[in-house]
């Protein structure tokens, strides 16, 4: 639910969706077979053998011909004549080849019953009956040295296999192809198994283990359809095993970059695989210069994958999400520009943090609507399957994944510990200039729905080490500059570093990370601060996607009287009254991984205020809210409650008590409008005087 609801509508929103205490849903450890998956895992499950693959990686061989440079790559040029562009930005995939998912293979099953195989492939999409064919090999001896050679009607070879079945008819209701086959002679059998489409092109290889690379995790099977032959892709099982109902799942060591693959509740559109074109968000806007960069949906099913790394070190662990620039993927920080792995090295592994790094539906989501709720579905899923303390959650972003994570942490303050954020776009190319919130307001206009800017007050007790560029050709060192201005201004714990001779892809080039590791290692979760600061809007609350960003720590179900931003700032002096820190901004200078000149907003001190049952309120656009008493280290007798605000404000408390206040008055702002001073200004300089975007290049 987005737009300008009334505060009646929003108070009936409130009252009907209890968002939980901690933004991310909860998420049971995921039972055998069933549930969210590590890609290329094989388990045996009651007697059913469970392989489950990689989602969107049905690609095909690798094309025989000189692939695309590097620079090309990591300059997002290049690919506009590539098919699908729209849906896969600027990673393509190793294979050369797309077919809608219709041979995109989610789950293969294999059980035996009653002297009988039986087989159940599901797709990740299903238009017709037979878009796909379902290929399975069975060496019965297990061994390489007899049979084999080429399959019957499928383009591709292995060593070993002795009998072969084809089946080419499913059921579009369900997404899956099944059949059966004549139990074959031996008690330990070889399988392979290949997705292809009608004509026998093969797409999509199973059994291809948990270790695949890539930036769509399928070059190794880009390479081996390439070479015609995937024997190396096979999985060996005892048929004692399907015949008793044993149950062993596959133990996977830690230390290793992999894709997990969640099973969503949301879906978009036609609800299946991908949308070549992208489903248009609350972002998308049509005939715009930025169009092209707006926010929409590629990947819109329920299965959902993001990249990982488990460290070796003992949990429990804490957590880093890592959000990916426009155009790029869930392999970007794992994959891009190589493979040394240093961002897990230094992230993940120094600081003893599992690090996931969510797709959010796509190369352009902008990280709210689907996209957002993709990171909170993602850090679900981490936390539900692995030792995570959830005292030491960071969220962090590269450019558009900057400006995500700037804007989630925001609105999410009592989720997590501290923001990395690397060359983010703070939602307005115009920050820092005369012309900043003229033209946009709110947002870029090119997919960002906020300038994330506004928001920083938000992060009294979520401190950000930012990093940025001064050659940056695409967030320009204006906004980066205005970033660090308000960042001071409004006393945020942090670390701002500029980098004057770096451009936008510096950090990802040098593959560095090591500062920025150093600088969030401290970064621990704030629990019920006496002093709350807190900025939302209703256009951000969106129930139907479990998102309502009307709380932070003790105070929730802020409800804005009008649209635009509501702030809340609240103090108790209950307990042992409130700290108030003093900060100062330390220069720093350094060379690594290029020379760079710092600020930190350093907490130098604190100004006590005594402890009393008095809770202070200062709001501005807010109707009502609730206070949780206990929480606040409040007591309900004798509650000293003051109010400065710009209207007559209702506060719920958690004793059932419930008071209409009228306030000391603020000047009425309601949301925030744009200045004509500045524009007029910004005229008469010379407006040349603004670096103008390139709208063509993209905000990575």
């Amino acid at each position: 639910m987005r737009g300008m609801l009334t505060a009646a509508l929003i108070a009936a929103v409130v009252v009907v969706v209890a968002a939980p205490a901690r933004a991310a849903p909860s998420a049971p450890m995921s039972a055998c077979g069933q549930g969210s998956w590590v890609a290329g895992t094989v388990d045996i499950c009651d007697g059913e053998l469970v392989y489950r693959d990689y989602v969107y990686d049905n690609f095909g061989a690798r094309p025989q011909v000189p692939g695309l440079t590097l620079p090309q790559i990591v300059q997002g040029l290049g690919f506009q004549s590539l098919p699908n562009f729209d849906a896969y930005g600027g990673l393509p995939p190793a294979g050369g080849q797309k077919d809608q998912d219709q041979t995109d293979l989610v789950a293969l099953r294999v059980r035996v019953i009653g002297g009988q195989v039986r087989v159940s492939a599901e797709l990740n999409a299903m238009t017709v009956p037979n878009a796909a064919r379902l290929a399975i090999a069975v060496d019965t001896d297990n061994n390489v040295a007899t049979g084999g050679g080429v399959w019957p009607g499928i383009a591709t070879s292995s060593a070993g296999w002795d009998e072969e079945h084809v089946f080419d008819t499913g059921d579009p209701s369900t997404n899956l192809i099944e059949g059966q086959f004549a139990q074959p002679p031996g008690s330990v059998w070889k399988l392979w198994a290949v997705l292809a489409k009608p004509d026998g092109t093969p797409m999509n290889v199973a059994f291809r283990g948990v270790d695949e690379t890539g930036w769509w995790w399928e070059d190794t099977q880009a390479d081996a359809l390439a070479a015609g032959d995937i024997t190396a892709m096979a999985t060996t099982v005892d048929i004692g095993d399907l015949t008793s109902g044993a149950t062993k799942r596959a133990v996977l060591p830690p230390g290793a970059k992999r894709e997990r693959v969640y099973i969503s509740q949301y879906t978009l559109g036609a609800g299946e695989g991908i949308d070549d074109n992208g489903v248009p968000g609350p972002g998308f806007t049509p005939g715009s210069p930025g169009e092209r960069i707006s926010q929409a949906f590629t990947m819109i099913g329920k299965y959902q994958p993001y990249g990982f790394y488990e460290p070796t070190k003992a949990g429990p662990h804490g957590l880093q999400i890592a959000l990916h620039g426009l155009a790029e993927n869930h392999a970007a920080r794992l994959y891009l520009p190589g493979t040394n792995g240093n961002f897990v090295k230094r992230l993940g592994e120094d600081q003893n943090r599992v690090v996931a790094t969510p797709l959010g539906r796509g190369w352009k989501g902008w990280y709210s609507n689907y996209a957002e709720r993709d990171v909170f579905d993602v850090l679900a899923d981490v936390e539900a399957n692995y030792p995570v303390d959830t005292d030491h959650v960071v969220m962090s972003g590269y450019s558009m994944g900057g400006f995500g994570a700037m804007r989630i942490a925001a609105l999410h303050p009592d989720v997590f510990a501290g923001v990395v954020n690397w060359v983010g776009f703070t939602g307005d190319v115009f920050n820092g200039t005369p012309l900043g919130g003229v033209f946009f307001g709110n947002g870029s206009g090119g997919g960002a729905d906020v300038n994330a800017i506004d928001l920083l007050g938000s992060l009294r007790h979520v401190p950000m080490v930012a990093l940025y560029s001064g050659e940056d050709e695409l967030v320009h060192v204006t906004s980066a500059l205005e970033l660090r201005r308000r960042l001071s201004d409004q006393h945020t714990p942090s670390v701002f570093y500029l980098h004057p001779a770096a451009d936008h892809l510096t950090f990802a080039l040098f593959d560095d990370w090591s500062k920025e590791s150093n600088a969030s290692a401290s970064a621990v979760l704030t629990h019920d601060p006496a002093h709350v600061t807190f900025i939302t809007d209703s256009r951000f609350y969106e129930p139907d996607l479990g998102l309502v960003p009307d709380r932070a720590y003790w105070v929730s179900a802020i409800v804005p009287a009008a649209p635009g931003y509501a702030t809340v700032d609240a103090v108790s002096l209950g307990c042992n009254g409130a700290d108030e820190p003093n900060t100062a901004d330390v220069p720093g200078a350094g060379i690594d991984p290029v020379p760079w000149e710092s600020n930190e907003v350093q907490v130098t001190g604190f100004t006590h205020r005594n402890a009393a049952n008095r809770l202070e309120l200062t709001l501005t656009n807010v109707s009502s809210l609730h206070v949780d008493l206990e929480r606040a280290c409040l007591t309900d007798a004798n509650l000293d409650v003051h109010v400065t605000g710009d209207q007559p404000v209702t506060i719920t408390f958690s004793n059932g008590d419930s008071r209409t206040f009228q306030p000391e008055v603020l000047p009425r702002t309601g949301g925030p409008t744009p200045p004509l001073a500045p524009l007029l200004l910004a005229i008469a300089i010379g407006i040349r005087m603004v670096r103008r975007p390139r709208l063509r290049r993209l905000h990575r």
